[in-house]
């Protein structure tokens, strides 16, 4: 029988991220999907859906037989060159831990408006409904920063396409958060959550002062990640290998 293991979230990983902030019930459910997933893994080849989910798979002793970085298509990109305008974005669920919903309310409560694009509606904090794909890509040019403070990802694909629009983005050492630090670190935060909305604001402040050069930096980062990641031949060479090995 010809299976692979798309790993799309480490579930230990993503338990450790937000274990503070996990009630019970959410607990139990992840000691199931964590021994489902790590037995799977002992028997078919996992494949990695980013280098964050392969290198928290290899703290956990498990091998991965490779990492197929997930990616946008080129109709997704947007040749767009922003100025600084003061107008913040935040694109995602509306999980109030998980997505650092609690950090946007801590940064709204210091005078910091951002427009949310999400499923859930909190006291203190602009919520405008989510929006397709398609049109999120052209509203980010309304927008010169998107500040993420999510807690997991597996991946990231809103910071993704953000940066491919010219933005600037916020985010912490996860999901595609782990292949920017090392090009653009000023785009990481690393602080405690005590801390982290100090962190944010004066990394605006830093941003602001060279914008047109991160705006560039991140547009640059966006592109080449793409081009390099090379999604869907890399799913065919990959597919026809495992194929001919079990012929």
């Amino acid at each position: 029988m010809n299976v692979i293991s798309i790993v799309n979230i480490d579930y230990q990983a993503y338990e450790d991220a937000l274990k503070q902030h996990l009630p019970l019930r959410s607990r139990i459910k992840l000691k199931f999907s964590k021994f489902f997933q790590n037995s799977g893994a002992k028997h078919y080849p996992s494949i990695a859906v980013s280098n964050f989910v392969t290198s928290t798979y290899k703290k956990k002793g498990i091998n991965v037989l490779t990492t197929i970085s997930n990616s946008i298509q080129e109709s997704n990109r947007i040749n767009h060159a922003p100025t600084w305008n003061g107008r913040f974005i935040y694109a995602g669920s509306g999980s109030f831990f998980g997505k650092g919903i609690d950090i946007l309310i801590q940064l709204a409560k210091r005078g910091l408006e951002i427009d949310c694009y999400t499923d859930a509606v909190y006291d203190g904090l602009k919520s405008f409904p989510p929006l397709p794909r398609k049109i999120l890509l052209d509203r980010y040019r309304d927008y010169c920063m998107l500040i993420f403070p999510s807690r997991y990802e597996s991946f990231g694909f809103v910071p993704l396409e953000a940066m491919s629009a010219g933005l600037p983005v916020l985010l912490r050492r996860t999901g595609i958060g782990c292949d920017l630090e090392n090009e653009i670190p000023e785009f990481i935060l690393s602080s405690t959550d005590e801390k982290i909305a100090d962190e944010i604001m004066e990394k605006i402040a830093l941003i602001k002062n060279d914008y047109e050069n991160f705006s560039r930096r991140a547009q640059e980062f966006s592109k080449n990640f793409c081009e390099h990641a090379n999604f869907d031949s890399a799913w065919l060479r990959l597919l026809q290998y495992h194929a001919k090995g079990q012929k």
